[in-house]
């Protein structure tokens, strides 16, 4: 269960009215490479609202995945989540967390604490 109190936000264009961050202690590293988190995003206005998706992104193809969403204090799986290249996912945010701090010369980087050591200093590294 992820706690928006831990959230590492990502560097996204300010344009957006959304923030979007991730919760460190949800980073995980799969058996087949899959790096797996929850993100939150959480709306800047009034009455700001916040939705957290569960994600995975796999470094070696350069994909991500949504398996479920959460909103109204409950998770909701994705129905028949597919793989989708980053570059063309609906949202950017994926995009912007692997380069930032999961992947590194296509595969993921090495631990979780890598990940959130990334995140915290950014280098753009494709």
């Amino acid at each position: 269960e992820f706690d928006a109190k831990r959230m590492l936000e990502i560097d996204m264009p300010r344009m957006l009215d959304l923030r979007y961050a991730v919760d460190p202690k949800t980073l995980a590293i799969t058996s087949d490479g899959v790096v797996r988190y929850v993100i939150i995003a959480k709306s800047t206005g009034p009455g700001a609202a916040l939705n957290a998706f569960y994600d995975g992104v796999r470094c070696a193809t350069g994909e991500t995945k949504s398996y479920a969403r959460y909103s109204g204090d409950a998770w909701h799986p994705i129905e028949n989540p597919e793989w989708k290249p980053l570059e063309q996912a609906r949202t950017r945010y994926n995009l912007a967390l692997a380069r930032q701090a999961l992947c590194r010369s296509g595969a993921p980087r090495a631990t979780a604490g890598e990940m959130v050591q990334a995140l915290r200093k950014p280098q753009y590294v494709d």
